[in-house]
């Protein structure tokens, strides 16, 4: 399956777009600022790795924009609803419900009711002390480094070459 097709890069390019003015608009009184909580959940190591729960929780009315994530994650929505839009669609999603994200996925949210998000990571650290190095290993800093273009100019000139 073809990663950047037109479909997928505009969504990228609109979700960065939106991750962008998220802080002016707040800055500008126009967005509440996020009111959110997050709890870090780590398993004892085993053969070097540890399985790192990660609970999210924020409360109705707020727009989200998450991180890249460099591989499949699990997911378990537990408490409330949002409206979701992915590069790989858009969706309701209303708990409980659990589900896969591919690798690559970032969404943007509106939270309908307070929702409670968690999601399941494999990674080589096993405690909040590592959280910049378990977000180095689980999360992309862009979409190129992924090998994913992220603008619909990037795809015209791949697409002319």
């Amino acid at each position: 399956m073809d990663e950047n097709t037109f479909e997928r890069v505009k969504f990228r390019e609109n979700v960065l777009r939106l991750q962008e003015e998220i802080p002016k608009l707040v800055e500008k009184g126009q967005l509440g600022k996020l009111n959110c909580k997050t709890m870090h959940y780590f398993s004892p190591q085993r053969d070097g790795y540890t399985i790192y729960g990660r609970e999210f929780w924020a409360e109705k009315g707020s727009i989200i924009v998450g991180k890249i994530h460099k591989y499949s994650t699990i997911n378990f929505i537990m408490e409330g609803s949002a409206f979701v839009s992915a590069e790989y669609g858009n969706s309701h999603i209303v708990a409980p419900t659990i589900f896969i994200s591919p690798p690559g996925a970032k969404r943007a949210l509106l939270v309908e009711q307070d929702i409670t998000w968690a999601t399941v990571h494999l990674t080589k650290f096993n405690n909040e002390a590592d959280l910049e190095k378990i977000e180095d290993e689980l999360i992309a800093p862009s979409y190129d480094s992924l090998g994913l273009l992220a603008s619909i100019s990037q795809l015209r000139l791949r697409d002319c070459v």
